[in-house]
């Protein structure tokens, strides 16, 4: 029974960037998501008032 694991150097960099990948792409799509929403909600607004005084 093996009780060490040898890892690549270059591994821990993959790992690193793909982990940022996904972090931007998540971010990326709850801003997208942030947006969405915010212009269907203009949308259907079927209020006359421009602005709340």
């Amino acid at each position: 029974m093996w009780i060490f694991r040898v890892d690549e150097p270059r591994l821990g960099v993959i790992r690193i960037r793909e982990w940022r990948r996904r972090a931007h792409h998540t971010i990326g799509l709850l801003v997208m998501l942030l947006g969405g929403a915010t212009l269907g909600l203009i949308a259907l607004d079927q209020s006359g008032n421009s602005a709340a005084p």
